[in-house]
């Protein structure tokens, strides 16, 4: 029992899975980007194949993320398709990018991830995203200053106000979906951080207000 006990722990603190070779050949990836509500397809939406390298993180080794290895567009009709020859990547990974302000990338997809390509061949990877929403932000100067502010807000969009003084109105990218709460961060002088839970519906606006 000891012996089991002991094993599981080392495979565990390892971070260890079954390695499977590293990829050599042609890889080709084709599928459609569409609207996660209307299942509309998503025209000129930008796709993306990321480098995956199996890297030592301290404990063992894991699969990363280290760069982008090819970008292409979708068509009018949200189809696109990409091919790319392996020479002894770890894996691949897949993502897309709405190219619009209607909608908030495909890490909002169904199940919240981009896909892993885990074999050379020909690959269909289809992905829905989610529709945005924006906070219709009002930052309000409550007393004269002599020492402007520097203050960012972020969520989907980082918006950096550099040596503000006045008041203001600023529109914050959110993700549309009554069941996923947005997390907004107000910073001011990179010291007074605070966090507000917001949930948002598709294409709606909500008002905010923050005093500084």
């Amino acid at each position: 029992m000891n012996k089991i006990i002991l094993f599981c722990l080392i495979v565990a603190f390892t971070g260890c899975k079954k390695k499977h070779d590293a990829l050599y050949g042609d890889i080709n990836v084709s599928g459609k980007i569409t609207d996660i509500v209307s299942g509309e397809p998503i025209p000129n939406a930008i796709v993306y194949l990321y480098t995956v390298r199996n890297k030592y993180n301290g404990i063992g080794y894991s699969p990363m993320v280290t760069d982008i290895a090819l970008v292409d567009t979708a068509d009018a009709t949200g189809n696109y398709s990409m091919s790319i020859v392996a020479k002894g990547e770890y894996e691949f990974e897949f993502g897309a990018d709405p190219n619009s302000a209607y909608y908030v990338n495909s890490v909002y997809t169904v199940g919240s991830n981009h896909q892993r390509i885990k074999e050379v061949g020909s690959h269909t990877i289809n992905q829905t995203c989610h529709r945005s929403a924006y906070a219709k932000v009002t930052l309000t100067n409550v007393a004269p200053i002599d020492t402007p502010y520097f203050i960012t807000l972020s969520c989907q969009d980082n918006i950096v106000l550099n040596n503000y003084y006045k008041d203001t109105l600023v529109y914050l990218k959110l993700v549309g979906r009554s069941e996923y709460p947005n997390s907004i961060r107000f910073n001011k002088n990179n010291q007074d951080d605070s966090t507000y839970q917001r949930t948002v519906g598709p294409w709606d606006t909500i008002p905010m207000q923050f005093n500084y």
